[in-house]
């Protein structure tokens, strides 16, 4: 949508529309263009993702690769951590209809993921220029802008984190439409906003969207109390009550929209980690609160991508609480430029002044070691208490200078003409003041010598002093200027090629050896979700024959289809990652005889006071033994306030017989279906180790039975003497309805949207 020019005080459009849309076109066209160069070296296949990328986010969505050409959504993951309902996690995007839209189109493969990685990426420039052509930015300033954002220290820095990289590109687009919402009063915008934002959640980490809306809320009260000096006078001939009712209705309708949306992950979340995850819970306020911290000193890294990068050249005592992915701030030495300039332009206008407090807030918020802002977020906001790395918010600050630097260019274009505006002179101040804190901040902070040290001084120093000259020659002769603009986009160019240079230790892996690791997992891949041929059989994690990556902790047995009990996950538990690390307690989950017989098993509540007991049983004996669970504890929140086992239950435990291995005959073995024959040599339980959830239900001989937890993370259903057909099913909370729900949400707006934007063609034509 073109911005709107009774808004945003621009004179009329001297140039017909058409004209003026190819101009953002052809700065489409650049973006791409750059953007398409610098990241040669991932969509041609010569390197591979790093960390998270690699490990985590690749296998899953090859896996949703694999179960969509099957027909099928992935509800439950039978390959990892003994089962896992992954449709819950949120991160994973396994409703998220782009997502699984690039998992189907790819097919299960490396290539798939790679593009869908790019398309992400490419999304946060692209969102950011539509954000710029909306507050009136000139088309090659709307260049500019999406370069920013695209290699911004938060985009590059969490290129590995594709939930991150997912969540922060929607981010300029919902800003965009609830911007606009606010605006023109637009029930259809808002609601626009409503489903971008609830996209960006089913398939991003959920403290960004949850950061989204604390920022759309802050941009509306600015919105309505600071009404722009330039803006028309239509909103501030609107009554103050009015104006503020309307935008809590829109508020309304933007939330309401997002939440249908985000529906099926969220709900699903709720009701599935109750029992299976310690996430089911609030975090420790102090984990929550001070895990990956920015730190203030990592505000410099506004001077150059390298300053974080020194974290992964040998800095390790650098800014030790923040993590090298979340440290950077950087944006382009244009945008900061161009930010600074908006206010000293525009001084009087207090709306700009709300923007730079934003910035200054969600800073504030991320530096939760030093400021306490964030701490009080967790005691007063339950939402806040779900999710820990509060250095994430600093992609709002980013948000928030990005559209500061949108209205300094905006200043730019308009004003750049009239010599008595002077912009162009406090232009060549404002770079000449920040570039050179930026250069005192890099040569303060920069210490790590090598090739890298050399290429960071030479683009510091060409970025900030050739800026601030630029700036100073269009002062002093307004003949330059025109070409000037062409300068500063080649700036851009070589500004966002160097930091992906700089940046390169976090975003690619490079090595020949990682490729080769991968053409050896793509020859072995399969496609079939059967897991009957290989019977019951589940090893302890990804054999090194397939990985070789000297980090365990990964996914890559997704490819080949092998159950693991130690895959690498987001959806924790304690109790099983001791299970994990025990070699006698691990076991009872591995090989092919996994299903454990008792005559009887005590009924305990699955609570850490309860399984210290029981593991040094097994501990005592050497084998496993068998407890159960009620459903009903299962799901408590309370039990780690609940007291410990009495002596009674301590002295019945240390009595406790082993359980022995049952045989049983597999009938089928799917991801949402266990059906076998097990002959049980009296009644007694059967224990399952299998991971138990909300959404298991199982018959025996063809009657309903109850699915019990067992020993504390597993199934136990009871068995009569003789031959017992057992069936297991897992059941999705909400299916189909929540999906069809959220689906039909997303359908509409976009419906609507199309009609409105027919209308407006239409009424053109005519």
């Amino acid at each position: 949508m073109a911005a709107d020019p009774a808004y945003l005080g621009e004179p009329a459009p001297s140039t017909h529309p058409r004209t003026r849309a190819w101009a953002w076109v052809l700065a489409l066209g650049g973006y791409t263009l750059v953007f398409a160069v610098t990241t040669y070296p991932l969509w041609s296949g010569k390197v591979s993702a790093v960390f998270d990328g690699d490990s985590f986010y690749a296998p899953y969505h090859m896996l949703l690769g694999d179960f969509l050409r099957a027909g099928r959504l992935l509800f439950w993951n039978p390959w990892a951590n003994s089962g896992s309902p992954d449709y819950a996690d949120p991160q994973l995007g396994m409703m998220s209809p782009v997502t699984m839209l690039f998992a189907w189109i790819g097919g299960g493969t490396e290539l798939g993921f790679r593009a869908y990685w790019l398309f992400l990426w490419f999304l946060c420039g692209a969102g950011a220029l539509q954000l710029a052509r909306h507050m009136g930015a000139p088309s090659w300033g709307g260049a500019v802008v999406a370069v920013g954002f695209a290699f911004s220290g938060f985009a590059t820095g969490h290129a590995e984190h594709t939930s991150q990289l997912y969540a922060f590109a929607f981010v300029p687009l919902v800003m965009w439409r609830w911007d606009a919402a606010l605006l023109r009063r637009s029930w259809r915008a808002a609601a626009e906003a409503g489903a971008l934002w609830g996209l960006s959640a089913v398939g991003g980490y959920p403290s960004i969207p949850i950061g989204t809306a604390a920022l759309a809320g802050l941009w509306a009260v600015g919105r309505v109390a600071l009404s722009d000096p330039q803006a028309s006078v239509a909103i501030p001939t609107v009554p103050p009550a009015a104006r503020w009712r309307g935008a809590v209705l829109l508020f309304a309708v933007m939330l309401g929209v997002g939440l249908l949306v985000l529906g099926p992950n969220y709900l699903a979340f709720m009701h599935e980690m109750a029992g299976f995850s310690d996430r089911s819970s609030a975090l420790p306020r102090a984990l929550a609160v001070y895990s990956n911290s920015l730190h203030p000193a990592a505000i410099t890294t506004v001077a150059s991508p390298f300053l974080a990068m020194q974290k992964r050249l040998g800095r390790l005592d650098l800014w030790a609480e923040t993590d090298v992915s979340s440290a950077s701030l950087y944006m382009g030495a244009i945008i900061p430029v161009f930010a600074v300039l908006a206010l000293v332009h525009g001084r009087r206008h207090p709306w700009r002044w709300w923007l730079a407090g934003m910035a200054a807030f969600f800073l504030a918020f991320a530096m939760s070691r030093a400021l306490p802002l964030r701490g009080w977020a967790y005691d007063a906001l339950p939402p806040m208490r779900f999710f820990r790395h509060a250095s994430f918010f600093r992609a709002f600050a980013i948000v928030a200078v990005g559209a500061l630097g949108i209205l300094g260019l905006r200043d730019l274009a308009r004003d750049g003409h009239d010599v008595a505006s002077g912009v162009w002179r406090e232009l060549a101040w404002v770079a000449t003041a920040v570039g050179g804190l930026a250069l005192v901040a890099y040569f303060s902070v920069a210490t790590v010598e090598g090739d890298l040290r050399r290429l960071a001084t030479s683009h510091a120093m060409a970025m900030w002093l050739g800026l601030a000259a630029l700036c100073w020659a269009c002062a002093a002769r307004p003949s330059v200027r025109r070409a000037a603009l062409g300068v500063l986009c080649a700036l851009t160019a070589v500004d966002a090629a160097c930091t992906a240079v700089l940046s390169t230790p976090i975003l690619y892996d490079a090595r020949p050896l990682k490729r080769a690791s991968w053409t050896r997992l793509e020859a072995a891949h399969v496609r079939s979700l059967d897991l009957g041929p290989h019977g019951l059989a589940r090893a302890q994690r990804t054999p090194v024959e397939i990985d070789d990556s000297t980090d365990p902790n990964n996914n890559k047995n997704f490819t080949i289809k092998l159950p693991v009990v130690d895959s690498y996950t987001g959806i924790r538990n304690h109790l099983y990652f001791d299970l994990r690390d025990s070699p006698l307690l691990s076991a009872t989950a591995l090989g092919p005889d996994r299903m454990w017989y008792a005559p009887s098993a005590p009924t305990l509540l699955p609570s850490d006071g309860y399984y210290a007991p029981f593991k040094a049983r097994i501990e005592e004996l050497g084998a496993p033994v068998l407890v159960v669970h009620a459903p009903s504890d299962m799901i408590r929140r309370d039990l780690q306030q609940q007291p410990g086992p009495t002596p009674e239950v301590v002295r019945q435990l240390r009595g406790l017989s082993p359980a022995r291995s049952l045989p049983v005959q597999l009938l089928e073995y799917g991801p949402t279906a266990l059906r076998f024959r097990a002959v049980a040599p009296g009644a007694g339980w059967l224990l399952v180790t299998d991971r138990w959830s909300r959404g298991w239900r199982a018959t025996n001989d063809g009657q309903p039975a109850d699915v019990m937890g067992g020993n504390f993370l597993f199934r136990a259903v009871r068995v009569h003497e003789g031959p017992n057909d057992l069936a297991f099913e897992y059941h999705p909370y909400g299916w189909p309805w929540l999906i069809a729900v959220s689906w039909a949400t997303l359908f509409s707006v976009a419906m609507a949207s199309a009609a409105a934007a027919g209308r407006r063609k239409a009424g053109r034509k005519a």
